[in-house]
């Protein structure tokens, strides 16, 4: 099957993206607004960049209008600094509600039941609960402008060619973006979020893009036992992430730990 990403809605484009680049990791961005107040919440449009400058990015789409930009965003804008926890699986329940839209101010900490702890180099707070913690500085923001697909299927109009559920044997449902991990021997390791948006897809009004935001890391706190003090390499297992898979889905990125 030959697909022209150009000729795919939003909630199709999603689908089949988030269904095939799994899993991902999960930046859990702590920030402040202009007046201190924190926001939390979770990107798995995030990666690594290079070590020396150790740099970060990770990247909020565009919303619906009337809110196009998320708060994550609007607060790196006034004080350009952010914090990228790094979550356990044992916190997903927390990372899928700080998901949740809310009103700009309200704390997600609160709605999520986790701590602000103080940072030592940036004003956001970290997660108290997170086992790694990386302080960073605003390097650049880059801007993806949104491409417009046919009339047609921008109105959702079904695309026979995604919406079978039976493209790729054990693939993603692309109708609903979810793997069947269970069949693949994990019901341990998968859970269902629905929080936030992403438990459907973008919003439909969504015209598409987003932003690249680049963070310099200033600062890394680590719990003591997930990192070796000579190789400086963290304990996978200890560490325990949690990534996201297709859908609104969660997956453990390790084996559970033993005991």
């Amino acid at each position: 099957m030959d697909l022209d990403p150009g000729e795919l809605d939003g909630p199709r484009a999603y689908r089949l993206l988030t269904g095939a680049v799994v899993p991902r990791p999960i930046a859990w961005v702590s920030t402040v607004d202009a007046a201190g107040r924190p926001n939390l919440a979770p990107f798995s449009y995030f990666a690594p960049v290079c070590a020396r400058p150790m740099t970060l990015l990770f990247c909020p789409v565009l919303g619906p209008p009337g809110r196009p930009k998320k708060d994550t965003l609007r607060n790196i804008e006034a004080v350009p600094e952010f914090v990228v926890n790094i979550a356990g699986f044992g916190q997903v329940g927390a990372v899928d509600r700080s998901a949740a839209p809310v009103p700009p101010g309200e704390s997600e900490f609160a709605l999520a039941g986790v701590t602000p702890a103080p940072s030592r180099r940036v004003r956001p707070p970290r997660v108290a609960e997170a086992g790694v913690a990386f302080e960073c500085r605003l390097r650049q923001i880059v801007a993806v402008e949104a491409g417009a697909g046919p009339p047609d299927l921008r109105a959702g109009a079904p695309d026979p060619r995604i919406d079978q559920p039976d493209l790729l044997a054990g693939a993603p449902d692309p109708r609903t973006g979810q793997p069947d991990l269970r069949a693949a021997g994990a019901p341990d390791r998968y859970v269902a979020g629905g929080a936030g948006p992403a438990a459907g897809g973008p919003d439909a009004r969504a015209p598409g893009g987003g932003w690249v935001v680049l963070g310099t890391v200033v600062a890394i706190t680590v719990r003591d036992e997930l990192v070796d003090p000579d190789t400086r390499e963290v304990d996978l297992a200890r560490l325990d992430p949690v990534a996201r898979v297709g859908g609104a889905g969660y997956l453990r990125a390790a084996a559970a730990p033993a005991g």
